[in-house]
């Protein structure tokens, strides 16, 4: 966060490339993490393990596809108004 004085009047950070990358790399991490979550909910609610690990990962492939076309979407956006310009 930066404060608006006279010395940075007009200057902006650039945004760093890594986090970009690591946010889009992460995209492909949401089954993993998704059947991890269901892995432990099915464990704590005495239910079977691999139908918990199942269900995680279906649910994991829906969000992740969901946000890889937000992704795809945003980034085309992008382009597009780079071309514009």
């Amino acid at each position: 966060m930066t404060l608006w004085n006279e010395k940075t009047e007009g200057d902006t950070e650039t945004p760093s490339p890594y986090g970009g990358m690591f946010k889009y790399l992460g995209i492909g991490f949401d089954i993993i993490i998704f059947a991890i979550v269901g892995w432990i909910v099915a464990k704590s609610l005495g239910w079977n393990e691999v139908l918990g690990i199942g269900v995680g990962a279906i649910v994991g492939t829906i969000i992740m596809y969901i946000h890889l076309f937000w992704t795809v979407k945003r980034l085309t956006q992008k382009q597009a108004g780079e071309k514009n310009v």
